[in-house]
């Protein structure tokens, strides 16, 4: 979950992850009371699965809901929408010609007011894990044999709690958003000299096949 959006209007916030339900190739979306030509169109966003598929019941729609996660993600969807789906309906109860919606905002306002998108490889929560010596790491040689060490970051807390079970050891540590991460890795960046994407247990030792070093990761990702 994420803290609601940073706005200028408080009516404008939500908490991650919300829902939209995907219908015939695309997304449920509501027609404006208003009379434009065209008519403009509202992407119905629900702030649960179970409001969605309420919504899907009261009127009858087939569909599947689709979890977004974070702003990346909210962000991907708006960009990918054309006229005349042109703004969100937030939890919205029909009535009539009235969408009523919790709260509404055209996408362009949405995009630049109140979307933050992160450039990091992964989504959030991710999580590393405390053990006894710091954090579970990855001991490499450099391509001079010069030892390394890459922390083992984990993209969902399942395979972080998966490698705890598997190496019966290991605290699970919360990275919630790109700032946590930013501000965790640069503080270890004395120690530490890549990160080890999802890494698993191979003959009693952490191994992973996607490692980034850290240097460029914060430059690329985080700068």
């Amino acid at each position: 979950m994420r803290p609601p959006s940073r706005s200028s209007n408080l009516d404008i916030a939500w908490q991650y992850p919300l829902q939209v339900i995907q219908h015939q190739g695309g997304y449920v979306s509501l027609v404006a009371s208003d009379v434009t030509d065209p008519p403009s169109q509202s992407l119905a966003v629900f702030a649960s699965e179970e409001s969605a598929l309420c919504f899907m019941q009261e009127f009858n729609i087939l569909g599947v809901p689709r979890s977004l996660r974070n702003d990346r993600e909210f962000a991907w969807l708006l960009e990918s929408l054309r006229d005349p789906v042109n703004q969100v309906a937030y939890e919205p109860e029909p009535s009539g010609t009235d969408i009523n919606p919790r709260w509404a905002a055209s996408i362009g306002e949405l995009l630049t007011e109140h979307l933050t998108p992160d450039n990091s490889p992964w989504n959030y929560p991710a999580f590393v894990l405390a053990v006894e010596t710091g954090f579970a790491s990855i001991k490499f040689p450099d391509d001079l044999g010069e030892p390394k060490v890459a922390i083992a970051l984990f993209t969902n807390r399942e395979k972080a709690e998966r490698c705890i079970e598997e190496s019966q050891e290991g605290t699970l540590c919360e990275l919630k958003t790109s700032d946590d991460a930013k501000r965790f890795l640069t503080a270890i960046s004395d120690v530490i000299d890549a990160v080890a994407i999802d890494p698993t247990m191979e003959e009693g030792h952490l191994g992973t096949k996607h490692c980034f070093l850290l240097d460029t990761l914060l430059k690329k990702y985080f700068s």
